[in-house]
């Protein structure tokens, strides 16, 4: 907004004309940019919501996460609430893939591909249930 003003006015200083105050405009912009911000998430939410099932984990996070400035009234709480209780059934069930995942490609005999999914949980610092973890080893060192 400070560039475009000072851009418009240095063409009406070129045209000789009077620049502008840009003030009340700034004032204005910033006024509304804390609610343009929480429209703006509050349709990524929306969003969200509408696709829960199918939304990259990734892009979740990132909506619940933006929740905590965005959401202020009682509705967006509410929303926030929702985006938040999906997004941990998600990380529960993509945890529990995971685990399978990798308890059936061991089963396969393969090992390789059993350590790359090891080393990338749905959910950072997630832990591989210990048994598991033992049997991936033990395959690993034998491989």
């Amino acid at each position: 907004m400070r560039k475009e003003i000072d851009t418009q006015n240095e063409k009406a200083k070129a045209d000789g004309t009077s620049p502008i105050d840009g003030s009340p405009l700034i004032a204005l912009a910033e006024d509304l940019l804390p609610h343009l911000r929480r429209a703006e998430w509050r349709d990524r939410a929306d969003a969200a919501l509408g696709d829960m099932g199918e939304i990259d984990l990734k892009d979740l996070r990132s909506v619940v996460v933006a929740a905590d400035d965005a959401a202020k009234d009682e509705e967006s709480l509410g929303v926030a609430e929702k985006l938040r209780t999906g997004l941990m059934e998600r990380v529960e069930a993509a945890q529990t893939e995971w685990v399978a995942e990798i308890a059936s490609t061991l089963s396969d005999g393969r090992v390789v591909r059993a350590l790359r999914l090891s080393s990338r949980p749905p959910k950072a610092g997630a832990l591989m249930p210990g048994d598991l973890l033992q049997r991936l080893t033990e395959t690993a060192n034998e491989a």
